[in-house]
């Protein structure tokens, strides 16, 4: 794919995102995206195949934007995971890098609102993004906690993984009454990294590493 090809279709994924997250799958046309996009639905066509095609790239484009897979990484450095320090070096490193990515300043406005209205109305794009992107770093994480809890359980480990996403989702969907409880108008850089902090300090106390 040459430079134009790939500019094109990154330009139909940045506009689908927008129009997806405010009209949904369903409400979005695909002349409307081409239009968006400054192109034409035979773009649309060609570099996706169908509406549905682009919805799923879309989403993909969003889980993918900045990922760096920490606990897949850390759970492969077997040597740094056989000593405490480096157990909670790995626990604190994964919780600080989702922070990090998921609020990047350069962040598109609409991945968020679409990831939600994706998760709010599950579809098969949704099922390709879990089981390619999330799968892998829940996984990771399950296992980094059965390594250090080898007495605990499968089922509990991944309660812990989904207990790690929890705490970073809930201020980027719940963000607005977040602000509001606190009577803020953003979140800054240095509310974030306390409550990478907060987070790590509850995680790791859960596993008896505090």
């Amino acid at each position: 794919m040459n430079t134009h090809e790939l500019d094109t279709k990154t330009a139909l994924i940045q506009a689908a995102g927008e129009l997806f997250a405010q009209h949904g799958l369903e409400g979005t046309s695909v002349r409307a995206i081409a239009e968006k996009a400054s192109s034409n639905i035979a773009a649309v066509n060609y570099h996706f195949g169908s509406k549905e095609n682009l919805y799923k790239e879309t989403l993909l484009y969003v889980a993918r934007y900045g990922e760096t897979y920490p606990a897949v990484r850390f759970w492969k450095d077997e040597t740094r995971l056989q000593t405490r320090e480096g157990q909670i070096e790995a626990i604190r490193g994964i919780v600080a890098e989702k922070f990090r990515v998921i609020f990047a300043e350069n962040t598109p406005s609409w991945f968020w609102p679409l990831m939600l209205r994706s998760l709010l109305d599950p579809s098969p794009s949704l099922a390709e993004v879990v089981q390619n992107v999330f799968k892998p770093e829940h996984d990771a994480i399950t296992q980094i906690v059965r390594h250090i809890k080898p007495e605990m359980d499968e089922a509990t480990a991944h309660l812990w993984g989904f207990l790690l996403f929890g705490a970073v989702a809930i201020y980027v969907f719940a963000r607005a009454p977040i602000l509001m409880l606190l009577g803020r108008q953003d979140y800054s850089r240095e509310f974030l990294d306390s409550v990478s902090d907060f987070v790590s300090n509850a995680l790791l106390a859960s596993l008896d590493l505090r």
